[in-house]
C-alpha cells in the first residue's frame, strides 16, 4: 500500500513539471507558485579593484526529479579570448538545482563582442519583447553550448541563460522547433522560464530570462565607460528576492515576455518524454 502511495505521490510531481513546461499550470489546477521553475533569485553588481562591474545571478530551480550536473564553464570573450567569468550549476542533496553566473560586464562591452542576434541555441529568438536587439550582447560559454544574454538599454536591465540538455535531443528529435515558456514573477522581478526544442543535437534545453532593473538601476551600469568609478555601492550586496522583497524605486520597463505554445500533439509528445525523464530521476548532461 505504501509503495503504491509513493508511486502515486511521484507521478503527481511528474505531471506537476509536465504541467509547467507546457502553460497548463492552471489548467492542472493547481498554484502556479507552488510549481514555478524558478524558485529563488539572486542578484549582485559590484566593482572590482580596477574598477569592473561584476555582475552575479544565482538561479534556485525546481525541474522535479531531474537534476542538473554540478560543473563549471568559463566564460571567454570570443575575439580577446580573455576570462570574463563563469557559469556553474550546481545539483544539492535536497534535489534542487541551481545556475549561478558571474560575468565581467566591462569586459565583455569593453570588447567587440557581437550583439543583435539574440537568438536560442534552437535559432528561434528570446522569448522577449519591447527591448532592442542591439543592446543585447550574447556570450557563448565555450565547449558547453551554453550562451548567457546581457541587455542593458534606458530603464532596461535583461539577464539570461540557455543550456543545451543532451537528454533533451530526444525531444525535439520528435516534435522540432519549439520555445515553451511559462512567466515567472518574484517579488516583483519578472522573467520567463522554460524549455526550447529543435530538430539538431544541441538545440534542445532550458533558458530563463527576467528584467533586473528593478533591483539594479541601469543607467549606471550604462556609464561604465566613464573614467570615474562608478558610484554602485548600494547595489553590492546579493538579494535574495524571494525572502527580500525591498527593491529600488524604477520606472515602468519596457520590456515583456511571451509564453510560445505549440499544437496539442507535439505537447502530447513533449509531456510524455519529460514524464519519463522526470520518473527515471534523470541526472541531465550539459550538451
Amino acid at each position: 500500500m505504501t509503495h503504491n502511495m509513493n508511486r502515486v505521490g511521484h507521478k503527481i510531481k511528474s505531471i506537476l513539471i509536465v504541467c509547467i513546461f507546457s502553460l497548463f499550470i492552471v489548467g492542472c489546477g493547481t498554484n502556479p507558485d507552488e510549481v514555478q521553475i524558478v524558485k529563488d533569485l539572486e542578484i549582485s553588481a559590484t566593482q572590482n579593484d580596477d574598477a569592473e562591474v561584476i555582475l552575479g545571478f544565482s538561479m534556485l530551480l525546481d525541474i522535479g526529479q531531474m537534476s542538473l550536473p554540478s560543473v563549471d564553464f568559463t566564460i571567454v570573450h570570443p575575439e580577446t579570448g580573455h576570462d570574463l567569468g563563469q557559469v556553474s550549476l550546481l545539483s544539492s542533496f535536497d534535489g534542487s538545482s541551481e545556475i549561478g553566473i558571474s560575468v565581467n560586464l566591462t569586459g565583455a562591452t569593453n570588447g567587440e563582442v557581437s550583439s543583435g542576434d539574440a537568438n536560442l541555441p534552437n535559432g528561434k529568438a528570446i522569448p522577449v519583447g519591447g527591448v532592442d536587439n542591439s543592446k543585447i550582447l550574447a556570450l557563448p560559454v565555450a565547449d558547453s553550448g551554453v550562451i548567457i544574454y546581457i541587455g542593458l538599454d534606458t530603464g532596461m536591465a535583461l539577464a539570461g541563460v540557455a543550456v543545451p540538455i543532451a537528454q533533451f535531443d530526444q525531444i525535439g528529435g520528435s516534435i522540432g522547433g519549439a520555445n515553451i515558456f511559462p512567466v515567472f514573477d518574484i517579488q516583483g522581478v519578472k522573467g520567463i522560464a522554460g524549455l526550447f526544442t529543435g530538430s539538431g543535437s544541441g538545440e534542445n534545453g532550458l533558458a530563463i530570462f527576467f528584467d533586473f532593473s528593478s533591483v539594479v538601476d541601469p543607467s549606471d551600469l550604462l556609464s561604465i565607460g566613464q573614467s570615474a568609478p562608478l558610484e554602485i555601492q548600494s547595489m553590492s550586496m546579493a538579494r535574495s528576492l524571494s525572502r527580500s522583497p525591498v527593491l529600488r524605486k524604477a520606472k515602468a520597463s519596457k520590456m515583456y515576455f511571451y509564453p510560445s505554445s505549440t499544437s496539442s500533439r507535439k505537447m502530447d509528445t513533449l509531456s510524455k518524454k519529460i514524464y519519463r525523464l522526470d520518473r527515471k530521476s534523470a541526472k541531465l548532461k550539459v550538451r
